[in-house]
């Protein structure tokens, strides 16, 4: 993954894919669903219109 490609999803986390969210659970050897968590509350934080899970 470039560098433009992590800031990407950093700015807007609701492109990551599901191979990324894998891969970077790996990388830091948590679960995906830690993970998926912090993406899902990133995602009510700057998009709270969306009702998310």
């Amino acid at each position: 993954m470039t560098y433009r490609t992590i800031k990407q999803r950093e700015a807007d986390p609701s492109t990551l894919t599901v191979a990324e969210l894998l891969r970077v659970a790996d990388l830091l050897n948590i679960t995906a669903e830690d993970v998926l968590a912090v993406v899902l509350d990133e995602l009510k934080a700057n998009q709270p219109h969306l009702t998310v899970p």
